[in-house]
């Protein structure tokens, strides 16, 4: 029972229930209080959506901010961490000698070891300044340092701050232009800051100054240069900034791609992501190996017999090889390899032989300088070719492509006319010769006179005169061409020409071949009338007839400047034709592109000639007593990228010049008689040396047997007679010896990497005449103390020496390169420079090759307990060195 009452009602009876409830409540709220109206409830719902949806506003700006505030802080810790990774000092490797740290050097600046990431960054970064410095840096203006420049202080002064100006102008821009514009080629630092500085570096060096323009003392963007000057700078410009820009956008692909999937690629992409660097670092690592393979497959021949009968006695009488390979060393030791040269040095650059087989590291510099030299001798060469135009226009100028010939008998003796200006002829049927007859038309005074003279002319029939000059096209005048007189009056070859004044081309009889209606004798330039020359012009009608009216102040002025000339008239008559002027130039400018093609190709075949030489010991080097110079005074070696740039822009505008003024001599009218001459000596003193060199060879035949007489009368006479000979001869001798010298020395200017002269001949007393080449030796020794493979070897060995301490290099080890050389290469004992505690090579030497090959561990065991021995005394003697030097301390 109890349970049946204390179970809950079924659930209609609770549905009732709660509805009853309700209703009562409701009923009691209503007597409480009274009914709000609709009004009240529509705006407190209102406020509780208005509240609602402020809150969530309100909660969302919060997250907005702080995400914002997190990214932000994202942001500003990774551009931190991109700005300064990798310039502090990391530690590698904690070793018993302490740590190991890698530090910060910029290497996209290091061009002594060419530490960078890409080699053609680094050119392009080099070529790059070479033409931002000659297009906007070497034609600066200076500032001014005192107004009076004719004072003598004033001069030196001004020279003082010009040069102190161009060393600050080269230095900032220098600094500022590698360090932005290299930025994002460092080997080890990778950052997107670098790469955004070097796209910068490309903007605001190879493109804003095209369209910002400056003129003032430390840089200027106004050109005034030839439109095909400009073409050609800006060509280069765009060219090497799209490099530039190329390999920055390889660089931020290589960012975003990671390292190991670029290292395990094996596509041509992959390596210009990596950078040339990793590239040449593994050709250099290969030369290593094949260095040391191939020292090792020569030792080994040397063991060989190539006789079998020899060897067949020796294998006989005894085991070891020892003594064998030291007679074959002795035979070979003159035995030379033929390398070098400008073919060789091309084609082992083109085979990749001279990294992967030598070893040679031909640094950033070298590489610069060649196409620097390249740019400033196309630059030169253009600029000598618009000289050389310039010349030509003269030359034109001076001898006008035109000439004239008129029949006096066509011609009329304006007399009686009312002009200013009497004195002339006027002629028909006039024959104009030549590509410069049309090229000045007539205006002004000229054109009034001219149309006043020619109309009287019956075959003008003033057709051709109009209001204005303009309107006539075929009215020209000429400026110092005469006229010559042809036809019945000049039959008996009579001297007489009369000065064109303008003429009205009347018809063209083909080519260059027009006739024309002219009036001659009056200059047009001070408008002087009689202007008539020749012997027989006083016997020719008309012209006679307007000679005899001439005032007679005018005949005495003209007789007494019959003889006197005009600048212009002198350079007429003297200055060079414009065939000659083109010849020269043409065969100039080709002796100075050959100049100039020639210095660029032999730079990097002889500096691979000149590692060589050093490396083989025909260059002495570490054993030479003079070798200590190279080591010191690094920093000139500096100047070597200028010196081969100017070296080779002097070059070609030297011969240029000079091969273009010997064309000149020989073919102008005014030398060609001295030349000729001259060339009569040299062609006599050739002849004379040939017949020479022929008595050389009949008396060298007949009179001697090397350096022993066979006939001794004969050969005294003939001694006597030559003696004789050459003491006339030989004045030419040095005169051909100093043209020769100087033409080689010019050919030489820009040529640092070998001398011209050598250590006697280049040095008075303490001064050296010529220092560039030893510190183009230094710069290549800077390099190959760092690139050498055998360098980079020995010093991942010194490194691993330095980690692991006494772990690695053991004593043990060591014994067993000693037995392995002195077996293999016994005759490198010489080289080698032993210290105290090292390993007796003589105790080496009596164990090798008197015991059977069986023996060989006992042999070890025996030297380690002797190396062992050895150590222990040098201990002990180091210990009481200690102690005496500590009881003298005492004692003082």
């Amino acid at each position: 029972d109890n349970n049946i009452a204390n179970e809950p009602p079924p659930p209609q009876q609770q549905q009732q229930q709660k509805t009853k409830e309700g209703k009562q409540n409701n009923e009691n709220d209503a007597n409480g209080r009274e009914e709000k109206p609709r009004e009240e409830n529509f705006f407190e719902n209102a406020h509780a959506v208005v509240k609602k949806n402020i809150s969530f506003i309100k909660h969302d700006t919060v997250d907005l901010f702080e995400n914002a505030h997190a990214a932000a802080r994202k942001n500003i810790s990774f551009i931190k961490h991109d700005t300064v990774d990798h310039t502090d000092e990391i530690t590698i490797s904690n070793t018993d000698n302490g740590p190991i740290t890698k530090i910060f050097t910029f290497s996209a600046l290091d061009f002594t070891v060419d530490d960078y990431k890409s080699f053609t960054h680094t050119l392009a970064t080099f070529v790059g300044f070479v033409i931002f410095f000659i297009r906007y840096l070497l034609f600066t203006s200076n500032p001014e340092v005192c107004s009076n420049s004719s004072v003598y202080g004033c001069q030196i002064g001004q020279m003082v701050v010009t040069f102190l100006t161009l060393m600050f102008k080269l230095i900032f821009y220098g600094i500022l232009f590698f360090l932005i514009v290299s930025s994002g080629n460092d080997g080890y630092r990778r950052s997107f800051l670098d790469i955004f500085i070097g796209f910068a570096g490309i903007v605001l060096f190879f493109v804003t100054p095209y369209f910002v323009r400056l003129d003032s003392v430390i840089i200027t963007t106004e050109t005034t240069s030839d439109e095909r000057e400009n073409f050609f700078f800006i060509t280069i410009s765009v060219v090497v900034g799209a490099i530039l820009a190329i390999r920055q956008v390889l660089n931020v692909i290589s960012l975003l791609i990671d390292d190991e999937k670029i290292g395990k690629s094996k596509s041509v992409w992959a390596r210009f992501l990596v950078g040339s660097s990793a590239h040449d670092e593994l050709q250099s690592k290969r030369a290593a190996v094949y260095k040391v393979n191939k020292m090792l497959q020569n030792a080994y021949k040397l063991h060989q017999q190539g006789d079998a009968s020899i060897s067949l006695n020796i294998q006989n009488t005894q085991k070891s090889t020892h003594d064998l390979s030291l007679l074959n060393f002795t035979k070979i030791s003159d035995k030379t390899e033929r390398v070098g040269g400008f073919k060789w040095a091309w084609k082992a650059l083109y085979s990749g032989d001279v990294r992967e087989k030598e070893g040679i590291w031909l640094h950033t510099r070298l590489y610069g300088g060649v196409f620097g030299q390249l740019i400033v001798i196309v630059s030169t060469l253009i600029t000598g070719a618009f000289l050389f135009m310039k010349l030509i226009a003269v030359a034109e100028e001076a001898n006008p492509m035109c000439s004239a010939v008129f029949d006096p008998s066509n011609c009329h003796a304006m007399l009686g006319i009312k002009t200013p200006n009497p004195g002339v002829i006027a002629c028909t049927d006039v024959l104009l010769i030549g590509t410069g007859c049309n090229d000045n038309p007539v205006d002004g005074v000229l054109f009034e006179l001219s149309c006043s003279i020619l109309s009287l002319i019956p075959i003008t029939n003033q057709t051709f005169c109009n209001d204005t000059p303009s309107a006539i096209p075929r009215l020209f005048t000429f400026n110092g061409v005469f006229g010559n007189v042809i036809g019945e009056s000049n039959k008996d070859n009579g001297d007489c020409s009369a000065l064109l004044t303008s003429c009205f081309i009347t018809g063209d009889n083909g080519i260059h071949n027009q006739t024309a209606a002219c009036v001659l004798g009056m200059s047009t330039s001070l408008f002087i009338p009689y202007q008539f020359r020749g012997s027989d012009c006083e016997n020719i009608s008309p012209i006679n007839e307007v000679i005899e009216e001439r005032p007679i102040f005018i005949e005495r002025i003209q007789e007494a400047t019959n003889n006197a000339k005009t600048f212009d008239d002198l350079v007429r008559q003297y200055f060079p034709r414009r065939w000659i002027v083109l010849l020269s130039a043409t065969l100039g400018l080709l002796a100075g592109a050959f100049s100039g093609l020639w210095i660029f190709l032999s730079y990097i075949p002889n500096t691979i000639s000149t590692i060589l030489k050093i490396r083989s010991g025909v260059i002495p080097s570490l054993r030479d007593p003079n070798f200590i110079k190279h080591r010191k005074q690094l920093e000139s070696t500096t100047k070597i990228l200028g010196v081969m740039i100017w070296g080779a822009a002097f070059t070609t505008l030297f011969f240029t010049g000079i091969v273009a003024i010997i064309i000149l001599l020989l073919f102008w009218e005014v030398t060609r008689p001295i030349v000729f001459q001259i060339l009569g000596v040299v062609i006599g003193v050739v002849v004379t040396l040939a017949i020479k060199s022929i008595l050389f060879v009949v008396f060298g035949k007949l009179n001697y047997a090397a350096f022993y007489r066979r006939r001794p009368l004969v050969n005294n006479i003939s001694v006597v007679a030559l003696e004789a000979w050459h003491l006339g001869l030989t004045v030419l001798f040095v005169v051909a010896r100093l043209v020769s010298l100087l033409v080689a020395a010019a050919l030489h200017a820009g040529r640092v990497d070998m001398s011209v002269l050598t250590e006697s001949a280049g040095a008075i007393g303490p001064i050296d005449l010529d220092p560039l080449p030893a510190s183009y030796r230094k710069d290549l020794l800077l390099a190959d103390a760092h690139r050498h493979p055998f360098i980079e070897r020995l010093g991942a060995m010194y490194l691993m020496k330095i980690k692991h301490g006494a772990k690695f290099a053991t004593a043990a080890g060591s014994v067993w390169r000693l037995l392995f050389v002195f077996a293999l290469m016994p005759w490198l004992r010489k080289y080698r420079i032993a210290s105290e505690v090292d390993l007796p090579e003589e105790l080496v030497l009596q164990e090798i090759g008197t015991k059977p090959d069986h023996q060989y561990k006992k042999k070890i065991e025996q030297l380690e307990k002797k190396v062992r021995a050895l150590q222990r005394m040098s201990e002990v003697r180091s210990n009481l060195g200690e102690i005496d030097d500590e009881s003298t301390v005492d004692s003082k």
